[in-house]
């Protein structure tokens, strides 16, 4: 919406205010004398005017750097600058924000014009306010605790704040997550100083932790002296235990190392939410290999980049022979054990590259890169002949299941889409329990056979691999 009269400046009316207006960014165009062009909507909004207001003429009233007697001069130091601007803006209710301003020089008609982006950068410039005064507690801390801020000491290697780590792992039990030695170790919550931490989500430092009634003699024997630890929390509930130690005589915690680390918790609590969050987003949580939806863009992604380099890429559908019967014999908490069972071995045996996914109650897909038809079928005959010889540990004890296997492959130079893959990898699997089970078919070496299969009324259409959940058309297999 322009400022001044339209008659001063038609060109612009004419040619870039439409889609000015339209803009998602601040813009404002002025003069070289500082007066105020053009104004589109998020600029009155940044500067908290409604679209009805009039706005200041000119830049030095909500622009104090350009309050200058030489204005031509600083307008001729401006604009070469490739980077924003930092400047600070005064709104209409008094407050101020800063700014960062990106400024292009245009002519018209013999006339000289400025044209501005505008970003807010107040809460950009407060981060690194904040970064600096943590950067600065930090090298607090780590002096007190016998670290050193410079990774000089340590060439190529982290420097580790945190003495340990441990997250809940139940009502009674933690687990430590750090440090690597200690990974998987397990303490009860009313014991030590973590205990204390998560019991009462309160963070304790203990400067003569050999003192402390609670402490454990196997700390002890570390030669603790000091000691502090903070919970990790989300809202009221405890996600885990955060804490460091000292073990040099004349050093102690303060409460501003508390406070510093308990910033730390609450950074690392985020972290670990957010890590359990992308899981739950991309693992399926019975087996722990990739979920239906991770598979299939994963799938998709590898088909592209091998179309685009010519590469061959392995196709299968894995599935358990007469998985009902196992959870209509043991029940479905067995069928779990044997799902995770089957999904551990397949993780273990196939090539690193592979990718697996669950994609229906008990099959899995695989997808192979750069693998011909012979080797994907190779590889997952290892797979299928350690099934069939190793019992699956369960709840009920062991059991022994077997697996027939579809496999087709994507050829160099071909073009199919991953639904055309699965389908033909599908209808491979249908001949492989056709032909008795526990075994591997290819669509290449029974595509005539299988062909013959597509009026069938068994066979699904591959809009079943986009849309609905399988588990219930393979059930019987």
């Amino acid at each position: 919406m322009p400022i001044s009269d339209s008659s001063s400046s038609p060109w612009l009316l004419n040619t870039i205010i439409p889609v000015l207006d339209e803009s998602p960014d601040s813009i404002h165009i002025l003069d070289l004398t500082g007066n105020l062009i053009y104004a589109n909507h998020i600029f009155f909004r940044m500067l908290g005017y409604n679209l009805t207001d009039e706005l200041p003429c000119h830049v030095s009233q909500w622009d104090a750097q350009w309050n200058t007697d030489d204005l031509p001069a600083f307008v001729t130091d401006l604009i070469p600058h490739d980077t924003p601007v930092q400047t600070r803006h005064r709104r209409q209710n008094g407050s101020s924000y800063d700014a960062a301003i990106n400024v292009v020089r245009i002519t018209h008609g013999g006339q000289a014009y400025l044209f501005c982006t505008m970003r807010d950068v107040t809460a950009q410039h407060q981060a690194e306010v904040t970064l600096r005064k943590h950067e600065e507690q930090y090298r607090s801390l780590s002096e007190r605790v016998g670290f050193r801020a410079s990774q000089s000491h340590i060439p190529k290697k982290p420097i580790w704040l945190c003495d340990a780590l441990f997250t809940v792992l139940s009502d009674k039990l933690l687990v430590a997550r750090f440090p690597p030695a200690q990974m998987g170790h397990r303490q009860e919550l009313d014991t030590g100083a973590f205990g204390y931490a998560a019991r009462t989500r309160q963070s304790l430092i203990l400067n003569d932790y050999p003192a402390w009634p609670e402490a454990l003699p196997a700390i002890i024997t570390l030669g603790l002296i000091c000691v502090l630890v903070v919970p990790m929390l989300q809202g009221d509930r405890l996600v885990g235990i955060l804490g460091v130690g000292i073990t040099q005589q004349g050093r102690t915690f303060t409460t501003d190392d508390e406070r510093l680390l308990t910033l730390f918790a609450q950074q690392a609590t985020v972290a670990i939410i957010n890590a359990r969050l992308n899981t739950q987003l991309l693992i399926d949580p019975l087996t722990g290999v990739h979920n239906r939806g991770r598979f299939f863009g994963l799938a998709k992604q590898m088909l592209h980049d091998a179309e685009a380099t010519g590469q061959l890429v392995g196709v299968a559908i894995l599935d358990l022979d007469h998985f009902k019967q196992v959870n209509d014999t043991y029940g479905h908490r067995v069928g779990d054990d044997v799902l995770r069972g089957i999904a551990a071995h397949c993780v273990a045996l196939l090539p690193l590259e592979a990718v697996i996914g669950r994609i229906g109650g008990e099959e899995f897909g695989v997808i192979f890169p750069d693998m011909d038809e012979s080797t994907t079928v190779a590889a997952l005959d290892v797979v299928r002949q350690h099934i069939a010889e190793t019992p699956v540990p369960t709840r009920q004890g062991k059991l022994t299941v077997t697996m027939s296997v579809g496999v087709t492959t994507l050829d160099s130079g071909n073009e199919m889409i991953l639904d055309e893959l699965l389908d033909q990898a599908d209808r491979a699997l249908y001949q492989a329990k056709r032909d008795g089970r526990n075994r591997i078919c290819t669509f290449t070496a029974n595509a005539k056979a299988l062909a013959e299969t597509r009026s069938a009324p068994h066979v699904v259409l591959p809009q079943r691999f986009r849309d609905e959940d399988r588990t219930s058309k393979h059930s019987e297999r």
